[in-house]
């Protein structure tokens, strides 16, 4: 089946939901401005410094001055309004609409992997080899009746009754839709009604159907049982898989049905804490997808809201692997990056919880970029190739640092105003260590958010003599301490639950 329009059901707006629904676009619209208005302050910064760079006719970086001294032609200290108004300054040549992307950049140095190969690690740990996490991915063997190849017969039979078809729905959508709301419960109830689920007959929608069956009884599980061995809901799973192994290679068109259920093939095998897999069911999404957008923009095409949810899932889930992983990337954030935020009618707090977790992996999309962009493609104020490259030009070099200090400070105010932001009803306590599975990951993209930015300064302090523990070093070292205990304190409690975000929140 070709892409088809699904509806958000019947649903009177009324007067109260219409106002909220309004709020919300609002409150939505107010998130994009903090996080375009960082744009624009980080590169006057980073432009600062590069212009002085280039008019000391090759001086050394050691003799930019600090923030503090980056002075206008009037001698008055340049602040974060001015920075982030074009002037005669701080010239550009991209069209005023045309910012820096919001995606992952394919050089950087977040992983885990990078943190464990930086000189500092390797003095506790000895020297881990570059590509690691492929080789070890690459060594694990796949369960036998795991069937992600077409080779394996899948022969025996699963007989549903009505009262397990509503159990295994009804987890589904109370526990795992809302993380990823990609389905419409009343379309989904009606396309049970409609389709065989005789495995003989299983085409793309029972296919679709029998994954949410598969997480439905995942989610139900305990970590333990996964982390032993044992494949909760692999009896739907691999029924499901062969069909869309099957039909994936021949379908040229998007097909919201196919493309949903790879979705959630990569959800499963998320809980089932398998990386790779996750990431190529999520791939094989978004290259079909992207078909309902190569004849018109996404901004000019009045795309359903069932395509337009599941291009921002497949978005959110692929940044979240990238961010972790060195992996290929499927080409969906040029799809999202000029695509409208799902809309809600009537809006629920789980809407609100995902969009603002939308919200969150565009800020730190951007401080990927920012920070540890090490790709030369003319955005980055310079190239690098390492962590250890990342510290060494940031913090040894006074000008670069300075540039850091000013950045870093910059991204954690961002962070603040983004989080303040966030609609009260959603809004977990920063001080709540064992938050609402629904809306936990909010804080965890808070805490990871501020480890990242002030990462840098962590690893420079672990290496630096006493006399260079200077307090501007020392301060942002305690900020990412602080954000990387309660990310860990907050992870320990939300993976007691298996979820989608299980497999990222324990590799991050």
């Amino acid at each position: 089946m070709s892409f088809s329009t699904q509806g958000e059901g019947d649903f009177a707006p009324g007067p109260n939901r219409t106002q909220f629904a309004e709020a919300l676009s609002s409150q939505i619209s107010r998130m994009d401005a903090i996080i375009d208005e960082h744009t624009t302050t980080i590169e006057a910064i980073q432009n600062q410094v590069v212009n002085l760079v280039h008019n000391s006719h090759g001086a050394r970086c050691h003799n930019i001055p600090t923030p503090s001294l980056l002075l206008t032609s009037h001698d008055t200290p340049i602040t974060t309004e001015e920075l982030a108004t074009p002037s005669a300054r701080e010239q550009t040549n991209r069209p005023p609409n045309d910012i820096l992307p919001m995606h992952i950049p394919v050089g950087h140095g977040t992983t885990t992997e990078d943190l464990l190969r930086t000189e500092q690690a390797k003095g506790l740990l000895c020297d881990y080899p570059n590509g690691i996490f492929l080789i070890t991915e690459r060594k694990r063997k796949t369960p036998e009746d795991m069937p992600l190849h077409l080779g394996l017969q899948v022969t025996s039979s699963i007989r549903l009754d009505d009262q397990e078809i509503h159990a295994l729905s009804r987890t589904y959508f109370d526990h795992v839709n809302p993380k990823h709301p990609i389905l419409f419960e009343e379309d989904f109830k009606h396309l049970i009604d409609l389709t065989d689920l005789q495995l003989e007959q299983l085409d793309v929608k029972g296919a679709l159907i029998y994954l949410v069956f598969a997480l439905g009884a995942a989610v139900q599980s305990s970590p333990d049982c996964i982390k032993c061995g044992d494949l909760p809901g692999n009896e739907y799973f691999r029924h499901a898989i062969p069909v869309l192994l099957r039909e994936w290679p021949v379908s040229f068109q998007a097909d919201l049905y196919l493309c949903q259920a790879l979705f959630l093939a990569s959800s499963w095998c998320s809980i089932m804490c398998w990386p790779m897999q996750a990431w190529r069911m999520i791939h094989m999404a978004s290259t079909n997808i992207q078909h309902a957008f190569l004849a018109f923009p996404p901004r000019d095409r009045p795309a359903s809201q069932g395509l337009v949810r599941l291009s921002w899932a497949i978005s959110l889930v692929e940044c979240d692997l990238l961010a972790e992983y060195h992996l290929p990337r499927s080409g969906i954030e040029n799809v999202v990056e000029r695509l409208y935020y799902p809309e809600y009618e009537p809006v629920s707090v789980d809407a609100l919880t995902w969009l603002s977790n939308l919200s969150a992996r565009r800020l730190m999309n951007r401080v990927h970029f920012t920070v540890y962009n090490n790709s030369s493609d003319g955005h980055a104020p310079y190239s690098i190739n390492s962590v250890d490259q990342i510290v060494d030009r940031a913090l040894l070099d006074s000008g670069s640092s300075n540039n850091l200090l000013a950045t870093s400070t910059e991204l954690y105010h961002q962070l603040h105003q983004w989080w303040g932001l966030i609609p009260p009803s959603v809004r977990p306590d920063l001080e709540d260590t064992e938050p609402d599975p629904n809306n936990g990951t909010l804080l965890l993209r808070f805490w990871a958010c501020g480890d990242v930015i002030y990462r840098p300064f962590l690893y420079k302090l672990c290496a630096a003599t006493p006399d260079m523990a200077t307090d501007s070093l020392i301060d942002p070292a305690l900020h990412c301490i602080r954000h990387c205990r309660r990310f860990l304190q907050t992870a320990q409690h939300l993976t007691k639950t298996p979820s989608p975000f299980t497999m990222i929140s324990l590799h991050s």
